[in-house]
């Protein structure tokens, strides 16, 4: 009877923490998004995550770190990066510890005019010479952007050149301190 109670409470208290992140981002009420656990914890599935970030209006800041990315497949990582450029309101985005496409984080830039930080940590950035050229001209290109900062992150490929991205890390990592926010949601 015992062990009942405490696998019910256990279930109730995942289910309780799976729709506290999702219905907080569907009712607008998360500023300050930090996602550390894999999908299956945040929703039932990642487009349901995706579709309720492209409907968000009080996102500012996001940290996707953890097991989150890393349990995505490549082209869902793309494609939550795509929602969140629908987040009119989005200043800050955090990636760590995991696999992620140059190209999209450039299309990301390109997209979100009013980003102020982007910072990335233990990430395997992938991509041919090019995608990492086009990231470092978006870098550049992104009149808004105060600070960018890259921690531990190396290339898919032996052979990629990163001292231009290396370069607009140290130009635009000594602009201004990252930007402080209060308000979080978080799934760890």
């Amino acid at each position: 009877r015992r062990s009942r109670i405490s696998t019910t409470k256990i279930i109730d208290t995942y289910v309780q923490k799976k729709m506290t992140i999702l219905s907080g981002i569907e009712s607008n009420t998360v500023m300050n998004l930090i996602i550390k656990d894999s999908i299956d914890e945040v929703c039932s599935d990642v487009h349901t995550l995706i579709n309720a970030l492209k409907s968000n209006t009080t996102i500012i800041a996001v940290r996707f770190e953890g097991d989150f990315l890393d349990d995505l497949s490549s082209l869902q990582r793309g494609e939550v990066l795509e929602a969140i450029t629908a987040i009119e309101s989005l200043k800050t985005v955090h990636l760590g510890d995991s696999f992620i496409f140059t190209k999209d984080i450039a299309a990301m830039l390109k997209s979100v005019p009013g980003l102020l930080e982007l910072t990335m940590s233990d990430m395997v950035l992938q991509g041919i010479q090019i995608d990492f050229d086009q990231l470092e001209q978006a870098l550049h290109a992104h009149t808004g952007l105060k600070f960018f900062k890259m921690d531990n992150c190396v290339t898919s490929v032996q052979d990629i050149d990163m001292s231009n991205l290396e370069k607009s890390e140290k130009k635009l990592s000594t602009i201004s301190s990252p930007v402080a926010h209060m308000a979080a949601a978080q799934t760890a």
